[in-house]
């Protein structure tokens, strides 16, 4: 018994790859230095702490997304990859009078 037949369409593996890739992209790009506030404010530096772990998540799940975005792409050369040694493979034999 076999399963349900794998069809893969590497052209939107690809371009959801190139989505993956530049929204990471953005979002490590968003990341600013915020400037602390005033030492006289008990709250300053507990604030700029807090931005901090934010802009910290933020890099982490950019650099996530690019390289997932890499990875589907390399994915999807694989399939195309295989599907032409495999059709070459199988042209080599069906050569008529071969």
């Amino acid at each position: 018994m076999t399963g349900p037949k794998l069809e893969v369409d590497t052209a939107e593996l690809t371009a959801l790859a190139g989505q993956f890739y530049d929204l990471g992209k953005q979002l490590q790009g968003a990341v600013t230095a915020m400037e602390p506030g005033p030492d006289f404010q008990p709250s300053s530096a507990a604030v700029t702490e807090l931005a901090a772990s934010a802009d910290h998540v933020t890099k982490v799940a950019g650099f996530r997304l690019s390289g997932y975005g890499g990875s589907l792409t390399r994915a999807a050369n694989a399939y195309d990859s295989t599907d032409t040694s495999t059709a070459d493979k199988v042209a080599g034999t069906m050569r008529p009078g071969g």
